[in-house]
């Protein structure tokens, strides 16, 4: 029987990083007798496109990702999303569809966790960057509960008995990530291919992020395309923090400290602590200045034009249509 291999997140801990290695590395992987499927979409993760993984590929079994599985082979399925869908009654019915239809005997799930403060930031910046919102991180901060998101899907691993789960703090481990994601696999170290782009899917500069957060005003969500091209045509440049004021952070840590002590107790890795260390993150103080590169004005100018010419091109299908 085989072993399915999930690595389920968290968001915000370097899995476009991680799936970009992977299709850069499927013939690696066919080696070590893993099998990573793929789609044409999945695919362009290779470039150091924005990915989401192969895990839509469960509840969507194309024939053409999963011909080339060989009978000796173990399945890897990477995806953020699966730590909250793992929980979750019909998503379980279709986890168990594929494993029968695979004869999958046994399931190892690798969840990264994130520092709480260190992810709230970058929650931040993802929610502005692809999630349309348009707030402060004063009006964002309050709402934040990612960690008990987390919490949730530890506690249902630990009481299921279904999944093997392993837990390493991305916070600890970010300067040898790949290398953490070899150890869970079992495979030798450099065996995976790394992407000739060193940073998928960055965040953005402060000039960025208020830029987009005043394009989520006018567009929401679909305002996405700004940040989308940003990120993927420069990738070189620098991000740069979000400030979040002491006195929020210490609010949003008591909220969540309860949550960070049970996934603590089972965050005890071999030769390194991967608990949480519910560190600050330095306050910082910026003007309200911003500035843009000349790359930076025509990226967003290019990204314009196309949405726009886009929308026209829509329009007067959706006019013609209607006639």
């Amino acid at each position: 029987m085989r072993t399915l291999y999930l690595h389920v997140g968290q968001d915000k801990t370097g899995s476009s990083y991680i799936q970009s290695a992977l299709v850069n590395s499927l013939k690696e992987l066919h080696e070590n007798k893993l099998f990573y499927p793929v789609n044409r979409k999945i695919l362009l993760a290779k470039e150091g496109k924005i990915s989401s993984g192969n895990a839509g590929l469960l509840s969507n079994s194309e024939l053409v990702a999963f011909k080339d599985l060989e009978d000796n082979e173990s399945i890897l399925i990477s995806g953020e999303q699966l730590f909250r869908l793992i929980p979750q009654d019909d998503f379980l019915v279709t986890l168990n569809e594929f494993k029968n239809k695979y004869n999958i005997g046994r399931v190892k799930c690798l969840l990264y966790i994130r520092e709480p403060m260190e992810h709230l930031s970058s929650a931040y910046q993802q929610a502005i960057k692809r999630g349309g919102y348009s707030g402060t991180i004063e009006e964002f901060a309050p709402t934040y509960m990612h960690t008990k998101k987390v919490y949730n899907f530890v506690k249902f691993c630990n009481e299921s008995k279904d999944f093997e789960l392993k837990i390493f703090n991305y916070s600890k481990r970010k300067n040898k990530l790949i290398e953490s994601f070899e150890i869970w696999l079992g495979i030798k170290q450099t065996t995976l291919k790394t992407p000739e782009i060193k940073t998928v899917n960055r965040s953005l500069t402060r000039a960025e992020l208020e830029f987009q957060r005043i394009v989520n005003v006018k567009l929401g969500k679909v305002g996405s395309f700004v940040s989308d091209a940003l990120c993927e045509t420069l990738p070189q440049i620098k991000s740069e923090k979000v400030n979040v004021p002491i006195d929020l952070q210490k609010i949003v840590l008591k909220k969540l400290t309860s949550f960070c002590e049970y996934i603590d107790r089972y965050s005890i890795n071999e030769g390194e602590s991967d608990t949480y260390s519910m560190d600050f993150i330095p306050e910082e103080k910026f003007t309200d200045n911003y500035s843009f590169s000349a790359e930076q004005i025509g990226v967003i100018a290019e990204a314009m034009h196309v949405y726009y010419s886009n929308t026209k091109v829509m329009k007067q299908s959706n006019s013609k249509g209607s006639l």
